[in-house]
């Protein structure tokens, strides 16, 4: 079968051959005007060529995604491609971080959770535990993010959402206001009992903003300002911490 290219890869092609061979025999006189007037013609044409391969292109992608059989090989490449994305370590739904001023020290994965084992990890070694948990299922929604203050058993990992969020919730360190919202698309912090203390606040600063913690003199003055849900204007001092509760929150 003969091949024969549509009309939007030669009708280019063909145009600027001919203007290359009336301007070599002399026929188009590139005065100003005619000039204008040839290269206007051609600049139609390009945007005719391209609003017809568009179009074209547009069919193709139709056809493709409306032909049960390229669904088919669509569908299978995607489940493909979410299998591999979940046995991929970094996409584990369920792991426990063991937290030392600010950083990551220690990680377990669920597999390492599973028949309630006990940990053999010393509480002297790290500061708090984060549970993150993401939902394999559904992509769009956020990591859940559970501070612990020991672990005993996988109990201890049931999250329990909370109903409550702040307008404002921004650390103030060094005369710097940092915005730390504790849910977003990536994360989402409001889980009841959740304790937001001067360890928490460090890990928050190191994990979540741009500032170098490193280069501050100390943490020991920072504050928490808070506008919750009732619009009340709440300063928090680095002496304090900011319980989540179910439909609420309380310093303590």
């Amino acid at each position: 079968m003969q091949l024969i290219p549509p009309p939007f890869v030669y009708r280019p092609i063909l145009v600027i051959f001919t203007l290359f061979f009336l301007q070599r025999i002399q026929i188009l006189k590139y005065d100003k005007e005619s000039l204008k007037v040839q290269l206007m013609k051609l600049a139609y044409s390009g945007i005719y060529t391209l609003s017809y391969g568009q179009i074209q292109m547009n069919k193709l992608k139709n056809k493709i995604t409306t032909n049960k059989y390229s669904r088919y090989f669509i569908d299978s490449f995607k489940n493909i491609k979410s299998r591999f994305k979940r046995n991929d370590e970094s996409s584990n739904p369920s792991k426990l971080h063991f937290i030392k001023d600010g950083t990551i020290v220690n990680t377990l994965s669920d597999t390492d959770l599973k028949g309630n084992k006990k940990l053999d990890i010393s509480s002297e070694t790290y500061d708090f535990i984060l549970f993150s948990y993401k939902d394999k299922d559904d992509d769009s929604k956020p990591t859940y993010k559970k501070l612990l203050e020991s672990y005993d058993n996988e109990k201890d990992l049931e999250l329990n959402l909370s109903n409550y969020t702040f307008i404002l919730f921004e650390i103030e360190v060094n005369d710097k206001m940092i915005d730390m919202p504790l849910v977003t698309s990536e994360y989402n912090y409001y889980m009841t009992n959740n304790i937001i203390n001067k360890d928490v606040v460090k890990y928050l600063l190191k994990t979540h903003s741009d500032l170098n913690i490193d280069d501050l003199d100390s943490l020991d003055n920072y504050n928490i300002n808070i506008i919750d849900a009732d619009v009340n204007t709440v300063k928090v001092p680095s002496d304090k911490a900011v319980k989540i509760l179910d439909d609420g929150y309380e310093i303590i």
